[in-house]
């Protein structure tokens, strides 16, 4: 934890500066030598003080009560989920919550605009910050909690995630339950961080069984590139009248092997098992109805909020960060080899 007293006039003073060089340092503006800004920020560092934590209050300029969401995007099914848990935990808190949109656009910096407007924290989400962007929001004492990143943060820095290899090792036991022994796993390319740890749970598991064979299965993020990819896998196990359980690491992988297997000539779930991951709306009408571990994206927003209330009111950047529990949601695509389908909304927490 950071200390409370330490002020401008401190920084100054270790820095040989004066107090409006500090405070043009600190809030990212006016002309300041490079040197002179990395000596202040520097000892700013070595002396614990927090932006906004000096006896006279926050400046006039800080937005009050103000945390953002930094999104690539908010458009899909889980931003949407996403700003739901998110703006729902920041009430609970007495926060108001601004989205912030990552733009494509050469000079214009998500990080950058979140430090201008001295805001009290900021959520990330589906996106990894850069070690630049990390910095420069430590350097002005923002707490970051980044949800979901896709892959590990260069520094230090809470993160909030499903339980993804607990997810994959669920599917596991399912598929094994079932009787299956031969074993595909789908993941996608570039395999993002989340990915790769469900198929690592589900790998896992599986190793701890005599008889089983798992191979896996690399595919490109579309549905379509999905059932192309495995679509050769399909044919072969059509020719060879050998039944098998598939886990794929997204719904939307899941949703390319159903269409491959039905070009092949083969049946779900008689002749192929289909689990997949996140139950997200748009891959609830696939038929038959697709057993998936559901990642719980609301709660995993409103936990990352929750995480940065609590970074804000200890005033320290670094708290331990947090997985969310998976359930796995047994529907109409799986069942025995050849045999009955498994029995459709039974629940697996």
């Amino acid at each position: 934890m950071v200390h409370d007293r330490v002020t401008q006039t401190d920084i100054a003073a270790r820095a040989g500066v004066s107090v409006g060089v500090v405070s043009r340092v600190l809030s990212g503006r006016g002309d300041v030598s490079q040197q002179t800004r990395a000596r202040v920020m520097r000892i700013a560092r070595e002396l614990g003080y927090v932006r906004g934590a000096e006896p006279r209050g926050r400046p006039a300029s800080s937005p009050g009560n103000v945390v953002e969401l930094a999104l690539d995007g908010f458009d899909g099914s889980w931003g949407l989920e996403v700003v739901a848990g998110a703006s729902r935990a920041a009430a609970k808190r007495g926060l108001d919550l601004v989205l912030v949109a990552e733009r494509d656009e050469p000079g214009d910096d998500w990080a950058e605009r979140v430090r201008d407007r001295r805001s009290l924290g900021v959520v990330t989400g589906l996106m990894t910050p850069t070690r630049q962007q990390l910095e420069m929001l430590r350097d002005t004492a923002i707490p970051l909690v980044v949800l979901d990143p896709r892959t590990d943060p260069p520094l230090s820095v809470p993160t909030v995630a499903a339980a993804n290899r607990e997810g994959g090792a669920k599917a596991a036991r399912h598929l094994l339950e079932l009787g299956h022994r031969d074993l595909l796993v789908v993941t996608g390319a570039p395999a993002y961080r989340f990915g790769r740890e469900r198929a690592r749970g589900f790998i896992a598991e599986i190793e701890r069984t005599d008889e089983c064979r798992v191979d896996s299965l690399a595919v490109g993020w579309s549905a379509a590139e999905a059932r192309d990819g495995v679509l050769p896998a399909m044919r072969e196990r059509a020719a060879s009248g050998r039944p098998l359980g598939v886990f794929c690491t997204s719904d939307l992988f899941a949703a390319g092997v159903m269409r491959a297997a039905g070009a092949a000539g083969l049946s779900i779930p008689r002749d192929v098992s289909v689990v997949g991951f996140d139950d997200m709306p748009a891959f609830r009408r696939l038929s038959p109805a697709l057993t998936t571990v559901r990642q719980p994206i609301r709660e995993m927003a409103g936990a990352a909020v929750e995480l940065l209330a609590e970074m804000i009111d200890a005033r320290t950047l670094d708290l331990p960060g947090r997985e969310i529990a998976t359930e796995l949601l047994v529907r109409r695509s799986t069942a025995a080899p050849g045999g009955d389908v498994s029995r459709e909304g039974s629940r697996q927490s």
